[in-house]
């Protein structure tokens, strides 16, 4: 990939694999682009290290490609060498045993961790299954038997096994037994009522952690629902639809799955693998390798979330999505579009049309996809077991989402597939949002569209930087009260300061803590 990009127009690349000295094995891959510099040849070897490490250098990327790749080699056994002529060109040699050998791993300097590889925006443990190693469990306490038949056939529909109890002082015994992923507590129950019920089940260090969602054919105030530790209130009648939210929150909210992922990978053993990761994650899949059969198959099963590559043989991965939300069932679907390839504007304006589809930014990142499948199916739950800390958050967010909402918002970001991050997370917070390549761009923006309200400004951009555009936007009597946060993946001591000096308000590192930007954001709104 730096061969293209350092060989921008005009120029050849070729990719050769000869027998290397001795049993070893050379992948070359020669350029004729920009070329390196001599005294720049052994640090680009280094983590955040380039031939022009510049905030506003022409080409992007993080510098961490040859790092990775020099680690990696050498875990393997092999090395990388490097001949270059700047001007004329780069080679770079890969040279591999044939053999595996045995690598004794030295760490004579800290290597870029894991939270390099995370995405754009910071995904929050979810709650799994309490027991994964077993099908999905429902307890439903209710003592009218017509009812409890149709809560049955709604928790078979939806996966679940499910065990009732008819009788309020057998409830609490049978939910420690079982150890269910959720409880279905009716309040008017014979022996002993549903409040008293869910005061001892969350007492019980056992049956704390269980989500417990109470009905009742009275009103209960939702203060009161919250406070005891219910998840939720239902209100008897309870129609279809409601049944259907509730099983669907159940769902998110234990991690639970029933046939709830379609993959459609054209590539069988990237496939494989991600089936079985996703599988050992207590997540089912179905595979589709084509978009004809993976078409048929979303009409012929329930999906809760596709995972969709963007080459496959008959169609293309846009083209399918299109086809898909066409449909007005498949509208709410959650998309994960896995690529790694760069997007570019048409691309993500066509993806920008749906708010359930995300961008997974790495190479068939099976830990990352895994993030971004538990992040969709426990989406319609904020909630947690500890009642405290789930208002205070609840109380958070919904603030924080009425006082953003309507606003525009810049996002200045180079890399198309960080945009289209924030903008979907943005979006659903009810923001408008206005997008721009680079600093120059993000000014032209500012000008023709006068009404927007923040400014979200990435830092290492080509042509101007965020730095630059920053500096440029304060010279502007009618951009001084703008807020600018900048946004960037550098995390250098004194790059707060930086940031503030060039006139950012406030400023945040990448990978992006949505809670977190959503408060800065709320607060210099206010301000």
């Amino acid at each position: 990939s730096n061969a293209f990009k350092f060989t921008p127009e005009g120029g050849s690349i070729a990719v050769n694999v000869v027998k290397g000295k001795g049993s070893t094995v050379d992948f070359c891959i020669k350029d004729t682009g920009i070329g390196i510099p001599a005294e720049k040849q052994k640090i680009i070897f280094e983590a955040f290290q380039q031939a022009d490490g510049s905030t506003s250098r022409k080409y992007g990327g993080t510098g961490l490609g040859l790092s990775i790749s020099r680690e990696l080699t050498a875990l393997l056994g092999g090395h990388i060498s490097l001949t270059s002529i700047p001007g004329q060109g780069s080679e770079f040699i890969l040279t591999l045993p044939l053999e595996a050998k045995h690598v004794v791993e030295v760490r004579e300097e800290i290597l870029p961790t894991a939270e390099t590889f995370k995405p754009v925006i910071n995904l929050k443990p979810v709650q799994k299954s309490i027991r994964p190693d077993r099908d999905p469990l429902v307890v439903i306490v209710e003592d009218d038997k017509n009812f409890s038949d149709i809560l049955q056939d709604y928790a078979r529909d939806h996966g679940y096994k499910s065990v009732v109890v008819n009788d309020g002082a057998a409830a609490v015994d049978t939910i420690k037994e079982n150890q269910p992923d959720a409880v279905i507590l009716d309040i008017m129950l014979p022996g002993k009522d549903g409040w008293q019920i869910l005061k001892e089940l969350k007492k019980l260090p056992e049956t704390a952690d269980i989500p417990v969602h109470l009905m009742s054919a009275g009103d209960a105030a939702d203060n009161k629902v919250r406070r005891e530790g219910a998840i939720g209130f239902l209100k008897k009648p309870i129609d279809t639809a409601a049944l259907d939210k509730l099983f669907g929150d159940i769902m998110a909210q234990s991690g639970g799955s029933f046939k709830q992922i379609l993959l459609v990978e054209d590539h069988q053993a990237q496939s494989q693998a991600l089936k079985e990761m996703m599988q050992n994650n207590g997540i089912t899949v179905d595979q589709a390798f084509d978009g004809e059969s993976a078409f048929r198959m979303l009409h012929e099963n329930d999906y809760q979330c596709v995972i969709l590559d963007l080459n496959l043989p008959d169609i293309s991965g846009l083209d399918l999505l299109d086809k898909i939300k066409e449909e007005e069932r498949f509208a709410a679907l959650p998309v994960i579009v896995n690529t790694a390839m760069e997007l570019d504007k048409a691309s993500v304006n066509r993806l920008m049309k749906y708010a359930n589809a995300m961008v997974v930014k790495t190479n068939k990142s099976s830990d990352r996809l895994i993030d971004e499948v538990n992040l969709f199916l426990n989406k319609i739950s904020e909630t947690t077991t500890n009642t405290k800390a789930s208002t205070t958050k609840s109380t958070i967010m919904t603030t924080g989402k009425d006082s953003i909402k309507g606003k525009k918002v810049l996002i200045v970001d180079d890399d198309m597939r960080n945009i289209f991050a924030l903008s979907s997370a943005l979006q659903s917070y009810e923001m408008e949002v206005e997008v721009a390549g680079d600093g120059e761009e993000a000014l032209t923006k500012l000008e023709d569209t006068p009404d927007i309200d923040i400014v979200l400004m990435d830092i290492m951009m080509p042509k101007m930087d965020g730095y630059e555009a920053t500096r440029q936007i304060r010279k502007q009597n009618k951009w001084a009260r703008l807020p600018v946060i900048a946004l960037t993946a550098k995390a250098m001591m004194d790059d707060r300061e930086k940031c503030i000096a060039a006139g950012a308000n406030d400023y945040i590192t990448k990978p992006v803590d949505m809670d977190r930007l959503i408060a800065l954001m709320q607060l210099w709104l206010e301000k």
